[in-house]
């Protein structure tokens, strides 16, 4: 994850035991944050490829799809209280088109008529963002067999 033009590391962040000093936690741990966001080397972290509007939009995908498929939800619920963070407020004023196929369980939106991404339910999976250009994932989906008992049971 990029901040600032600094990479986070988060096992770089120190953690400073305030109560033996007396000091305030809350001030030394945000110092300790910063200190570690500006001073850790890269090492090569990764950064998927992409625009913020590409990237938003195929996360505001993924999140309509798992609240949609996964979680039961109605998509202009989860829209509202769930996907829109993931894209900026100027780029949700461009979505163009928001296509939610219950046959084949996905969710394909578009925003300012160029960019569009999908996300789709592989069961066990739960739901996949495709990777551009795909219109599938790169893995064979499983079923994932549980040991857990039955929820209605406990």
């Amino acid at each position: 994850m990029r901040m600032s033009g600094a990479v986070f590391y988060p096992a770089c962040i120190l953690c400073v035991s305030t109560t033996a000093c007396g000091g305030d936690p809350s001030r030394e741990l945000a110092i300790a944050t910063v200190q570690a966001l500006t001073t850790a080397p890269d090492r090569g972290a990764y950064a998927p490829p992409g625009t913020p509007p590409e990237l938003g939009i195929a996360g505001y995908a993924k999140v309509l799809c798992s609240a949609v498929f996964v979680s039961g939800r109605e998509p202009e619920e989860a829209a509202r209280n769930s996907g829109f963070f993931m894209l900026g407020e100027v780029d949700r004023a461009k979505i163009t088109d928001i296509e939610i196929d219950r046959d084949q369980q996905l969710v394909r939106m578009t925003v300012a008529d160029t960019i569009t991404r999908t996300a789709k339910y592989y069961g066990d999976q739960g739901c996949v963002i495709h990777p551009i250009g795909s219109d599938s994932v790169y893995f064979t989906p499983v079923s994932v067999q549980t040991a857990l008992p039955d929820a209605a049971t406990q």
